[in-house]
């Protein structure tokens, strides 16, 4: 499979899962497929390449996981600044 269909298979499934744990843990915002593209278009391509190339997929997958987790969380608590705690818990639940 093409690395490009791949990766942007893995990110609409990533942006779906994220989009639906914004919804539900903010209720009321009209933007959850807005922040989690957002959120997702600046941390899913470095977390892809890091992945691909790692010599241990798991250990990197696991390291990139939370680094993007960090990073996306600190995206969402500047935007959403009216639901900091809920915005944070949809990145780390989802």
């Amino acid at each position: 499979m093409n690395d490009l269909v791949a990766w942007a298979g893995a990110f609409a499934g990533t942006v779906a899962v994220e989009m639906t744990a914004l919804a539900l843990l903010l209720p009321g915002r009209r933007d959850p497929g807005r922040l989690a593209l957002l959120a997702n278009a600046v941390t899913h391509p470095a977390l892809w390449v890091a992945v691909s190339r790692a010599p241990r997929y798991g250990t990197a997958l696991a390291t990139a996981e939370v680094a993007a987790t960090i990073v996306e969380a600190a995206i969402l608590a500047a935007l959403v600044r009216d639901a900091r705690p809920r915005a944070v818990a949809a990145v780390v639940v989802a």
